[in-house]
């Protein structure tokens, strides 16, 4: 299987459908659209995997690859996710974002609890957050 780029949305829609959430008629059409619903979930899931490893990919679309991959809520990409975590925090803040969103949506304790809420605009406070969590890994 070859997830294009186009895709990756529909994907993250597919995961969310799996899980049993609710879709809208926009997800439902994104997924029928790019062939995704009859797709096995391991297949696309490393697909997504590797447009997120890919040095040939931009920021845009491992961010995109990354955020799609979170929506599975999947604990078996927990090392994935750690791993990625510390290839990207040195050089995508982007990525590194959409990382630490997955690893929340794992229950991973990747932002600190003094602050109530985050956003991607916060980049040093998540740097930070992410910094720490990493060290707290090793």
């Amino acid at each position: 299987m070859r997830l294009e780029y186009e895709a990756i949305n529909a994907a993250a829609f597919l995961f969310e459908a799996s899980r049993g959430n609710e879709l809208r008629a926009f997800e439902q059409r994104e997924i029928a659209e790019h062939g995704l619903a009859n797709s096995d979930l391991e297949d696309v899931t490393k697909e997504l995997m590797r447009w997120a490893r890919d040095d040939q990919s931009n920021s845009d679309t491992r961010g995109r690859a990354y955020w799609a991959l979170g929506k599975k809520c999947d604990s078996s990409l927990l090392l994935f996710f750690i791993e990625s975590l510390r290839l990207e925090l040195p050089r995508d803040l982007n990525a590194t974002y959409q990382i630490m969103i997955a690893l929340d949506n794992l229950g991973e304790p990747v932002f600190s609890k003094a602050r109530k809420g985050y956003s991607f605009s916060e980049e040093e406070l998540y740097r930070d957050d992410a910094e720490k969590y990493l060290a707290m890994k090793d």
